[in-house]
């Protein structure tokens, strides 16, 4: 076990490597990695590897791996073997990861698993805001971490309260809480009831959804 020491000095390494790094980044989000094991840095090819249970805080996101590879030139990041990232109301888990603080981008992939915490326009019997979770499975994702809206390829699964919908892709847009599906798209309600269409949108602050396209296919029993 490391000592309060070590760790203590690990992170002001990391610090000072970030410091180093700072350039075009900007001032009200600043980059801040800590960790409890070792950092590598590599001057010369601006490559600092960072081990042992690694946080990343840039702004309102936070990034958790055992080992992240840190570059001072480029000021990006990459994560093989596991990483978590929370942002306000969104959690990601994923196998992979690469991170462009530049230009606010974060790409994820391998067994992607987005948990999107909702305030719905519903009111509970006190009065109050409901809240749903929205599960998202993928296998690739870029998420512009400035304005929490993402995009998922590779086949999508969605699960919402009772509602599930199947899609090759979807495109997520937080100011509008409007998750547009594309390709393939089917949709089953609450009832077993399911919409078949070109492409659809589903809101994530209400139960609605919205389907489009050529053809547009709906099953339900009687």
């Amino acid at each position: 076990m490391m000592s309060r020491t070590t760790v203590r000095l690990i992170t002001v390494a990391v610090l000072a490597v970030l410091m180093m790094a700072a350039g075009s980044v900007s001032a009200a989000k600043q980059v801040t990695i800590t960790a409890t094991r070792k950092l590598n840095y590599q001057g010369a090819k601006g490559d600092a590897m960072v081990e042992g249970n690694v946080r990343i805080e840039y702004g309102t996101t936070v990034i958790n791996a055992e080992k992240v590879l840190f570059n001072s030139d480029s000021k990006t990041a990459k994560v093989d073997g596991g990483v978590r990232i929370a942002q306000d109301n969104i959690v990601i888990t994923a196998d992979k990861m690469d991170a462009d603080f530049k230009n606010d981008k974060v790409r994820v992939s391998g067994n992607v698993k987005l948990e999107l915490t909702e305030t719905l326009t519903e009111k509970d019997e006190s009065g109050k805001p409901k809240k749903d979770v929205v599960v998202l499975v993928t296998s690739s994702m870029e998420i512009d971490i400035n304005t929490n809206d993402f995009r998922a390829t590779g086949g999508v699964t969605i699960t919402k309260n009772k509602q599930k919908a199947q899609a090759g892709e979807a495109a997520y847009v937080d100011a509008e809480k409007k998750m547009t599906l594309m390709t393939g798209v089917m949709i089953e309600t609450e009832d077993g009831d399911t919409v078949k269409s070109e492409k659809a949108v589903v809101y994530t602050d209400k139960e609605a959804f919205e389907a489009e396209g050529e053809k547009i296919e709906i099953n339900f029993t009687v």
